[in-house]
């Protein structure tokens, strides 16, 4: 008779409890001299181990598969039961677009629709103004809608692009990457996935922010340029001013911004159209109380 996964686990915790008997060396040496106690068990143990090599795997497979599963019905208990519309030609089009994780009573939803002739949506905005957040919110619920998932917005419409991303990249310390060479790699794989099917939607937060200003420059104008290019389509977001000159019928500016209201910064958190018209860093430095 073939045990659940859940008995096998619970007989081997009662082997694991018998063999834990060493922690106590006065009964460990008296049980050993009248029977073969650790012998006995790590025997079992052993027979244990074999018996459940084989259905381990599956067994996984199955608490993955129901986890994902149970995930998903809280997600659709969690927020209204809004199902995403897929098409086949290059769409992406939302209303009321948030991100999940983002309390509901200070949540700020977003509309988007992507021009028809557009392959690169370049953001620019101030500090904390929202263009990595609205980068993820994109992501999110994209996967939400690869998986079938309801999405967290009224309106959702999209082709079934493959989705790819330059986001909170690392160094690595055990590879010898710097932050740089991991960015550089990353967007090397991205321009590859961008120049043959399937159709992706590629997300690049802060382009070459671990570089000096002359080459971050270069290098994004020659980045934007070839992804405007190839069949992808995506968001870049930057602090460079600059590129947004690269503005044409494949590239199209948008930006966050702030405002001041009664000597503070106020932050909408909402997508508009155009280059950034404001900078606020010296003052963010200026108010947590650097010498600038």
């Amino acid at each position: 008779q073939r045990l659940s996964p859940s008995k096998k686990i619970k007989s081997i915790n009662f082997i694991l409890a018998a063999l834990s008997i060493q922690a106590h060396p006065l009964v460990y040496i008296l049980l050993n001299g009248v029977i073969p106690w650790s012998f006995f068990f790590t025997w079992l143990l052993d027979r244990k181990r074999k018996e459940i090599q084989f259905v381990l795997k599956d067994s996984l497979e199955e608490l993955a598969e129901f986890e994902a599963f149970s995930s998903l019905a809280l997600v659709y208990k969690y927020q209204s039961q809004s199902m995403p519309q897929v098409v086949e030609e290059p769409r992406l089009e939302f209303k009321n677009l948030f991100h999940p994780l983002i309390p509901r009573d200070s949540v700020v939803k977003n509309d988007f629709a992507l021009a028809s002739s557009t392959h690169l949506n370049l953001i620019t905005g101030s500090n904390m103004a929202g263009k990595s957040t609205f980068l993820r919110t994109v992501g999110v619920n994209h996967i939400l809608m690869q998986m079938g998932a309801p999405v967290f917005a009224n309106h959702y419409l999209t082709s079934p692009f493959y989705l790819t991303s330059s986001i909170r990249v690392s160094d690595s310390l055990e590879s010898g990457f710097s932050y740089f060479y991991a960015e550089v790699l990353r967007l090397k794989t991205i321009i590859e996935q961008s120049q043959s099917p399937p159709e992706i939607l590629y997300l690049i937060d802060e382009i070459f922010r671990g570089t000096n200003n002359q080459e971050r420059y270069i290098g994004s104008k020659a980045i934007i340029e070839a992804l405007a290019r190839s069949n992808g389509r995506g968001f870049v977001s930057t602090h460079d001013l600059e590129l947004t000159q690269l503005e044409s019928n494949r590239v199209k500016n948008f930006h966050f911004r702030d405002h001041v209201k009664k000597g503070k910064l106020v932050f909408p958190y909402k997508i508009q159209d155009g280059p950034c018209p404001t900078t606020n860093a010296l003052k963010i430095m200026k108010d947590a109380g650097l010498p600038v």
